[in-house]
Parts: structure tokens; sequence; C-alpha cells
């Protein structure tokens, strides 16, 4: 069962959990006696604050007993800014929705998310495209869980154009099915896209970079199979299963 504020009012109790996002820290401190966690989503927005006052504090200085987070470099961060004790908690995919089979795969289909710097897909299109014509890219926008699951499955590399990235689901979602990542890491999904073992990353922005690495592994296919098959070996940790298991020690230690 869950209820909204309007339904529980400000008053709740010592026993009671409230969990804010860094978008609305204020939010959260509305409540009375419960303990505070605040669940931060992405390193961009930990500072920025309506109350310039509280701009350079910490989120136990405004009030919050407890900082999670969903990712290992928005902890970093959290901790090397504030100076305070933050855990990690990472996303899972789930894999029944996101999953691998290489009957449908089409060779050389590059999936594309055009929300995400649509200006260095552009120009990363078009550089791959003078070299390599029998490319193919797909932008794939407003469809659902399961439409995008299956532009995954279809597909043969991920073109990874987001930054900053808190965590980066896309490109995990992209791994669990089977897609070779190329692309930028936006900081965020540097933990799992390990360049040159599990993907071929640039620096963020750097799109002649990105091209390049890109027409690399449709140029080489020994590589590119094997950065397919090394990047396989994360998706144990990133699991639904196992981000339930990671909520519910963190919990249980509260």
């Amino acid at each position: 069962e869950s209820k909204t504020v309007k339904d529980t009012g400000p008053d709740l109790n010592e026993n009671d959990i409230v969990v804010a996002s860094e978008f609305c820290p204020y939010d959260g401190l509305k409540f009375k006696n419960p303990v505070k966690i605040l669940f931060a989503q992405n390193w961009v927005y930990v500072l920025p604050r309506k109350n310039n006052d509280d701009r350079e504090k910490s989120y136990r200085d405004i009030g919050y007993d407890h900082v999670i987070s969903c990712g290992e470099y928005i902890t970093k961060f959290i901790e090397m800014v504030h100076d305070e004790k933050c855990v990690t908690i990472q996303n899972g995919v789930d894999d029944k929705v996101f999953s691998r089979e290489d009957s449908v795969k089409e060779e050389n289909r590059i999936l594309c998310l055009p929300r995400k710097n649509p200006e260095d897909i552009r120009k990363i299109k078009t550089i791959v495209e003078r070299e390599i014509p029998e490319a193919t890219f797909i932008l794939a926008d407003g469809l659902t869980e399961s439409e995008i699951a299956s532009e995954y499955r279809k597909s043969d590399i991920f073109l990874s154009s987001g930054y900053p990235e808190g965590f980066g689901l896309p490109p995990l979602e992209a791994i669990f099915s089977g897609c070779v990542v190329v692309g930028f890491a936006g900081r965020g999904a540097r933990e799992y896209l390990v360049h040159e073992k599990a993907a071929l990353i640039a620096e963020d922005g750097d799109f002649i970079m990105a091209a390049e690495y890109l027409i690399k592994v449709l140029k080489d296919k020994a590589l590119k199979e094997r950065l397919r098959e090394n990047s396989q070996s994360v998706i144990k940790k990133y699991t639904i299963e196992a981000m339930k298991a990671r909520i519910a020690e963190y919990y249980a230690s509260l």
C-alpha cells in the first residue's frame, strides 16, 4: 500500500522512513520524527539548491540522517565534495524484459537514443556513414519499455550518447540485450563500461573519437564479438534481484 503526503500529513512515527530525491531535498525535511534518507540519482544535481545558504552544506547539515546513491561515481562525488558518508545501491535491470536473442540481431545495426545529445549523434552518424555506407542507424524515441527492449535485441551496437549521467541505465540495458556499447559513459556509467574490455568509450563530447571507435568496431568483427562477450560478465551484478538484495541489506542495517 502506498500513501501520499496528503494522506499521511507531516507527522510520522520514529520507525517510519522518508526517502527524498536530490531534485527535491527540502520536501523530505517537511516530515517530523521519521528517519530521513536522501537518495541521489545524479551527481550533476547534488549542489544546486533553491536555498543559497545551503548550497555548500552537506545533506546531513540540512537535516538528513543518511545518504544513498544509485551509482559509484555519485557516491564518490558526494563523499569528496560534501565529505559525508554515502552508500551505493546500484540500479538493476529486469532481465525478463531486457534479454539477449542473437537470432534476431541485424549486423551493423546501430541503435541511438536521440534525446541524449542529438547533435553529437548527428555528427557521429555523418562521419561513420561516409566511411561505412552499409551501417544502419536507428533513432529510437518515445517507445514503451517493451518496444525499446525489442530495438535493443535487434541491434548489433548501441551508441551511448548520454552525458552527464548519474548511473547511465540505457547502456546497461543494451548490454543485457547483447549489444556492443560504443560512445560516452557520462562518468556515471564508467563502473561497468570498461574501455577496451567491455566497451569502447571516448571522453564525453569527443564525437570524433566516438565515431572512430564505432568505425573500428564495424570493421573488426573479432573485436566486436570480444567486447560483446566480455560485457556479459557485468550482468549478474546489475539484475533486479541483485538490486533488491542490496536494498534489503541496507534497510536491515538501519
